[in-house]
This record gives structure tokens, C-alpha cells and sequence, in this order.
């Protein structure tokens, strides 16, 4: 929902923090309409790629730290 009077901004911010974040459930989703996805975590770590782990084992994340990784990891997507 919209934020359209000042006054409303404060509980609004503080529901965003405090709120559930329904990671596992819409990635779950995400799998299950996209079977054949192909993620692409972009940048240092594999923060995402562990994330994706814990919701399917199947799924394989390919993980980039150059701008060289991340033109192979597209290749291989686009194959």
C-alpha cells in the first residue's frame, strides 16, 4: 500500500522492518512456475546462492565476481 499523508510514514516504516520477510515461500513459488530457471547471483559472495540451497537442492545459482564471470554465467543461460 501507498504512503499518501506524512503522518502515515513513521508506522509504515516501522512495519517494513518488523514485517516477515517471505523469502523461502516466494522462491519456492519462483521454482515451482519456473522449473527450468537459471539465477545469477551478481557480485562478491554467495550469499543468495547459499539462500537458494536451502530452498531446492536442485537448483543450481551461478555466481559472479567480474564483469568476465557474469558474461560466462549469461552465456551458458543463453545456450
Amino acid at each position: 500500500a501507498s504512503v499518501t499523508r506524512g503522518d502515515n510514514v513513521k508506522g509504515r516504516l516501522v512495519e517494513q522492518v518488523w514485517s516477515p520477510v517471505r523469502w523461502t515461500q516466494t522462491m519456492q513459488k519462483l521454482v515451482k512456475t519456473y522449473p527450468n530457471i537459471q539465477p545469477i547471483e551478481v557480485g562478491p559472495g554467495k550469499t543468495i546462492a547459499g539462500l537458494m540451497k536451502k530452498v531446492s537442492d536442485m537448483l543450481k545459482v551461478l555466481t559472479t565476481d567480474t564483469q568476465e564471470n557474469l558474461d560466462t554465467a549469461v552465456a551458458e543461460v543463453v545456450r
